[in-house]
């Protein structure tokens, strides 16, 4: 897509309507507006006062099943050469309906296999308070390496960690829990709307997370939320359908941030023509391609046209609208769709429909 389609899709978060379909719930841990344990704001950082490190936790809530699943990603920001922290702690709290939680199964993505550890308690107003996050309260949910960095989950990106060879969980990792109690009507949001217990603690978050050996004095501390994040988690889907060869695909849309929207597989030097709506319709055809925008003429709208460059594809790099300017954006999610049209190709064969890609913005 040209570059002058850019503002264009921008446009299409604010013009597009909120999905009420089920979604994922997160928090995003470090960051502007985070404190550290070590008394730092605004990014908080570990306790040499300068290594920052944050982190992406992803709720999937699954009534049917009554199982949670939590997505951790450790992306603390990499520098060349410098330890990157692992993570060894993640706390957050549960709806008041759950009574019980185990842990069901455990993976990462790479490097060692963890092996973390569950600590629940149930009922944040009576002591013990076993989940206690330094300053920043107790919580319902505490999991962990057992307090060591060995089986700390790292950056994927990172060249260089303070742990010894081998023993990190590389990220994403993926906690699955079973949950017992009154579970009726839950959702993901709700596994990220509730406040630490304080005390202890000064300050209440909905989540915390602690990091170990990082910069190169191997920082540790406990890490708070930041204060611009939108609880609903930034997701590219692919939807399939369309014909002719040509895809649409993504990059996850977070507020804030760039996101290339590419398209690939296409007649070089065709003309293409970019489409958006509301998402829900039921998917039909036209010329025997599966459409999955909405043609009511008050969801569909014309993003414009853009023309294949000669490798067959095209790609524009989007910055999406950042949660503090444009909070009525958190959770909105739309469809792209194209037509290519190809001169070149014999009659009937000259249009060519992409694949429903369906964007929801967030962190």
């Amino acid at each position: 897509m040209k570059p002058t389609l850019s503002k264009l899709v921008v446009g299409a978060f604010a013009l597009a309507g909120s999905h009420l379909a089920a979604q994922d719930s997160v928090i995003v841990i470090g960051g502007a507006g985070s404190f550290g344990s070590n008394g730092s704001s605004n990014p908080g950082t570990l306790s040499d006062g300068f290594t920052f490190a944050s982190a992406r936790l992803v709720f999937d809530w699954d009534g049917m099943t009554s199982q949670l699943t939590l997505t951790v990603e450790n992306n603390s920001p990499v520098f060349g050469g410098v330890p990157n922290p692992v993570l060894t702690d993640v706390f957050f709290n549960v709806p008041s309906g759950v009574t019980g939680l185990s842990l069901a199964s455990q993976s990462g993505s790479g490097g060692a296999t963890p092996s973390w550890t569950l600590s629940f308690d149930d009922d944040l107003g009576t002591n013990p308070n076993p989940n206690g996050a330094d300053g920043f309260g107790a919580y319902n949910v505490m999991i962990s390496t057992g307090g060591g960095v060995q089986g700390g989950i790292s950056n994927p990106n990172a060249d260089t960690l303070g742990v010894p060879a081998g023993t990190n969980v590389e990220g994403p990792a993926t906690f699955v829990f079973n949950a017992t109690g009154n579970l009726a009507g839950l959702t993901a949001f709700d596994f990220n709307s509730r406040l630490s217990q304080n005390p202890p603690g000064s300050q209440s978050f909905v989540g915390t997370a602690k990091f170990q050996s990082g910069g190169y004095a191997g920082a540790s501390g406990f890490l708070s939320p930041s204060d611009s994040y939108c609880s609903t988690a930034a997701a590219a889907v692919d939807l399939g359908g369309g014909c002719g060869g040509s895809q649409i695909s993504s990059e996850l849309p977070l507020m804030g941030q760039a996101c290339t929207i590419e398209l690939k597989g296409a007649p070089p030097l065709a003309c293409g023509y970019a489409y958006g709506s509301s998402p829900g319709v039921t998917p039909y055809t036209f010329k025997n391609c599966l459409i999955f925008l909405d043609p009511n003429p008050n969801s569909l709208f014309f993003l414009g046209a853009f023309l294949v460059e000669p490798g067959g594809g095209i790609a524009c790099k989007v910055k999406t609208p950042s949660f503090q300017a444009s909070p009525g954006c958190c959770g909105v999610s739309f469809i792209l769709q194209g037509i290519v049209v190809d001169k070149a190709a014999p009659p009937g064969q000259r249009i060519g429909v992409t694949n429903g890609w369906q964007i929801t913005l967030g962190s």
